[in-house]
């Protein structure tokens, strides 16, 4: 009697872990200057693809440009709204020129304001 009730709570115990185990789905909401400016210090430079790329897509959602720059694939978030423009373009690159194996984060560029440049507005022209 005391063995079924231990591996009925034992079993019960693993299901709620698989449950809470479920991956955050991607941001769906409109994408506005402040989300993408908020998205600040979500990732770091030889961070893990897969890890980082799913932060973003939580805070961000589906980017609005990607470029296949040979080596690397940069991926960027742009809104505007008025003359106030934010982006940020994060490059995904191979880490093993750099000590690390796998996908990770190179570069990583953001800006916002009122005088970002063409960046932000090259960015949003080619959704």
């Amino acid at each position: 009697m005391k063995l079924s009730f231990i591996l009925i709570g034992l079993a019960v115990v693993v299901s709620c872990k698989k449950s809470a185990e479920v991956p955050p789905q991607p941001f769906a909401g409109k994408l506005t200057p402040a989300t993408v400016e908020a998205a600040k210090g979500t990732v770091h430079p030889m961070q893990a693809w897969d890890e980082a790329f799913a932060a973003l897509q939580t805070k961000l959602g589906t980017p609005t440009h990607v470029e296949d720059k040979g080596k690397a694939t940069r991926f960027s978030w742009a809104a505007k709204d008025g003359e106030h423009c934010a982006y940020i373009t994060v490059e995904r690159m191979d880490g093993t020129e750099h000590g690390t194996p796998g996908l990770v984060v190179g570069e990583i560029k953001q800006a916002s304001g009122d005088a970002v440049g063409s960046s932000c507005t090259e960015l949003l022209a080619s959704r």
